[in-house]
């Protein structure tokens, strides 16, 4: 099958392949993927064209990351995010608490500051081998770059942060959607850029109001939450992420189920899967349901890179609209 395609086919990130009927019905429409997540990723550097210096200062509990007029607080005790300050009247955006990493417990072994070209970085180590690395390019692009290993049976797996949720307006994402997942129910999404409104819809109550805006979202490449404070825009270079939105539930009947990851915006490499009401009630045992149902069997080491953007950049253009990344989705 011939599709026509342009020659510049290839710098898109998706393609779109919809089937019509004589009628002009459409009968199914096809995605794939075809730009890796670190192409996409830089992306970032390029949509944004002011450069400003960028320096550290600290005081006896915090090493602060300045570029312009935001500063990025972290503490020396724990090595997490405290606080995001984005111009010099002191307007904050509560985006904080993390990287906090889902399975175990993490103490601090050596948090250290230092230069690295024109970025300045901030490298935490903790005692049984997990390592976060901040960085903050001229650009005002706030890079974390974190690692950790498993050996054994998880449920979820990756690391989260904390943002109220009463100031979220709604989302817009380039990955697998628009409904959420489990790791036993991920078929039926399509890739695309996705959009949706804050909503509470829990399945078994009204409003009705679908598709769900909480949960797991999957392969996610790039997210950008708008709230009352600004914008958050949250990429990664790694493939195959899966997003946490908030806190949600997971079947009518059981309340509380499932368990989540700790804070209530999570970056996770692994989710776990959904059971039934009568699997619940009984055990909690989800394996009972299938191979897919299982825990994830980890076994080694897992290193990603997400990039955060606070706020809207000045572009020196009022006329110029800002988009971060490019949408750029091809259709036939």
């Amino acid at each position: 099958m011939s599709l026509n395609l342009p020659t510049n086919w290839r710098e898109s990130e998706g393609l779109l392949l919809t089937a019509t009927d004589s009628f002009g019905k459409e009968i199914y429409t096809w995605t794939w993927k075809i730009k890796s997540n670190d192409d996409i990723s830089k992306q970032f550097s390029k949509s944004l064209i002011k450069e400003f210096p960028v320096s550290v200062v600290e005081n006896d509990s915090l090493f602060i990351l300045k570029s312009d007029e935001k500063e990025f607080s972290f503490g020396k005790k724990d090595g997490l995010l405290k606080s995001v300050i984005l111009d010099k009247k002191g307007k904050k955006i509560t985006f904080r608490n993390g990287p906090i990493f889902v399975n175990g417990k993490t103490e601090l072994s050596s948090i250290k500051s230092f230069a690295e070209g024109k970025n300045q970085v901030i490298e935490v180590s903790y005692k049984d081998g997990k390592k976060a690395v901040w960085k903050l390019n001229p650009n005002g692009i706030l890079e974390l770059n974190y690692e950790y290993s498993l050996a054994g049976d998880y449920q979820f797996a990756g690391v989260s942060f904390d943002y109220p949720e009463n100031y979220v307006i709604g989302a817009k994402w380039l990955g697998k959607g628009p409904y959420h997942v489990w790791k036993n129910r991920t078929q039926g999404q399509t890739y695309n850029v996705w959009q949706n409104l804050k909503n509470s819809t829990r399945t078994g109550f009204s409003p009705w109001i679908y598709p769900e805006f909480k949960g797991y979202f999957d392969d996610v490449s790039w997210l950008q939450l708008n709230t009352a404070e600004g914008k958050i825009t949250v990429g990664t270079k790694e493939e195959k992420m899966f997003i946490r939105l908030f806190d949600f539930y997971g079947i009518y009947g059981a309340e509380g189920y499932p368990k989540l990851p700790t804070g209530n915006i999570s970056f996770l490499d692994a989710i776990r899967p959904l059971g039934t009401v009568l699997a619940f009630n009984i055990n909690n045992d989800t394996a009972t349901l299938g191979p897919e149902s299982e825990p994830n069997h980890l076994n080694g080491t897992f290193k990603r890179t997400l990039y955060f953007y606070f706020g809207l950049p000045d572009l020196g253009d009022e006329n110029k609209q800002f988009t971060m990344p490019k949408e750029n989705i091809l259709t036939d």
